[in-house]
């Protein structure tokens, strides 16, 4: 399930490289439900589950939120560990800008789930620093004058 997952980000930035508009899968009915969903930056919450690491409209807004000015960004290479209780998944995004500069950034995903495999906690860990000069780099304008990330995709045309 992770694998698939990450490789449909990854088609979405091939599908922006070569011109076509990127293509969101319906989620499986399976794949959602109310799940806890926790960041050192943001805290701990329960919100509607809409099997978020696959490939959405949300993170479709959100890798274009980059293509502004890295057109190829997109997850490079990740690690997947299994556990008895889910997994956990080691992301390293990065694209090249247009001047010939690479940037990337990196985050570790732990996931749990139930006795049916269906996702009940998503824990997010990331360097808040690093993606939000990822972020200021994409909208050429300095860190201090950025809102919160979550505003900042909302604001991208997808």
């Amino acid at each position: 399930m992770a694998d698939a997952a990450l490789r449909g980000h990854q088609a979405l930035t091939r599908a922006h490289v070569e011109g076509r508009d990127p293509v969101i899968e319906e989620t499986p009915a399976e794949m959602t439900g109310t799940i806890t969903y926790f960041t050192p930056q943001s805290g701990e919450r329960v919100l509607e589950w809409t099997g978020g690491m696959r490939a959405s409209e949300g993170s479709l807004q959100e890798l274009a939120m980059y293509w502004q000015r890295i057109p190829d960004f997109a997850i490079e290479r990740y690690r997947i560990y299994p556990s008895e209780t889910g997994w956990v998944q080691v992301v390293y995004w990065g694209g090249t800008s247009e001047d010939g500069e690479h940037h990337r950034a990196e985050e570790v995903d732990v996931v749990d789930t139930d006795d049916d495999f269906n996702v009940v906690r998503y824990e997010v860990f990331s360097d808040k620093a690093q993606w939000m000069n990822l972020v200021a780099y994409a909208y050429d304008r300095p860190v201090e004058e950025l809102g919160n990330y979550g505003d900042m995709i909302a604001e991208t045309e997808a």
